[in-house]
């Protein structure tokens, strides 16, 4: 542990909620405000009035997936962590890892959403839509490939997977100028699996 920064389990908590709400009430809004908008109380046909005027596109299927998936996963995740301030220290604990793996799923979901709202907006531009699709599948992939080997970097035996998980794990040590760690550190990096 790093001995400048040493979070409590409240602390801990606490920070989850707020990114939580966030992303529950950005999800929220984006769930309102569809891409394209809506047809309005002039519409030739009533029936379509209040309707998503993009609703028969199949990006706007990927577009209301994956922001539906992040909206309940943020959900579910703040009310792990209100739960989490009333329970004791192991339940609390339990509960506050529960919710990590529920705002994980939703951080990966909210760039896929957003990549399927900006390409159905510039459709008619096709060099445009392209270069979207690109910069999302290659930013996601990127996304969901540091939040994987951020939480399972070690024990993975795939030789792909331990270079990777190794690349990882130098750029976060050089983010963190580990050089400075305290004097009885008794294993070295070089005897975790991951690096072997």
């Amino acid at each position: 542990q790093s001995p400048r920064m040493q979070l409590s389990l409240k602390d801990l908590i606490n920070t989850f909620l707020v990114v939580a709400t966030l992303m529950v009430t950005v999800t929220f809004a984006a769930g309102f405000t569809v891409p394209g908008g809506v047809y309005s109380s002039d519409a030739k046909d009533p029936k379509n009035i209040g309707m998503a005027i993009l609703a028969d596109k199949p990006f706007f299927w990927v577009f209301t997936t994956f922001n539906m998936i992040a909206m309940y996963s943020s959900v579910i995740a703040c009310g792990l962590m209100l739960m989490a301030l009333i329970f004791d220290h192991k339940l609390a604990t339990g509960a506050t890892i529960l919710a990590m793996c529920c705002l994980v799923l939703a951080f990966s979901t909210v760039p896929i959403a957003f990549m399927a709202a900006v390409h159905l907006v510039v459709a008619n531009n096709y060099a445009l839509s392209r270069t979207i699709i690109v910069i999302g599948v290659v930013y996601t992939s990127l996304i969901l490939l540091g939040l994987f080997f951020g939480f399972f970097p070690i024990g993975i035996r795939l030789l792909l997977f331990r270079h990777v998980g190794r690349l990882v794990l130098r750029i976060l040590i050089a983010l963190t100028k580990y050089d400075d760690r305290p004097e009885d550190s008794s294993l070295p990096l070089k005897d975790f699996v991951f690096l072997q």
